[in-house]
């Protein structure tokens, strides 16, 4: 069974198959070209743990307070 991300993929390449010769595409992929290769399109970090995490560090800290 095909995951999301291929489906995605899959029509991705389809989409750039039938731009290929719109002028306009090809700007704008060659733009895209041209900020990856600066590394300005780097992607965004969270300093914030996962929700499920949080509460097992708050479940872990009152456990062991409660052993003081």
């Amino acid at each position: 069974m095909e995951t999301l991300a291929e489906k995605i993929q899959k029509e991705s390449e389809k989409m750039e198959t039938v731009l290929k010769d719109d002028t306009h595409f090809k700007e704008l992929k060659d733009f895209y070209e041209k900020i990856r290769k600066l590394g300005l399109n780097s992607p965004i970090g969270y300093s914030i743990p996962p929700l499920d995490t949080i509460g097992k560090r708050l479940y872990q800290k009152d456990v062991v307070d409660h052993l003081k």
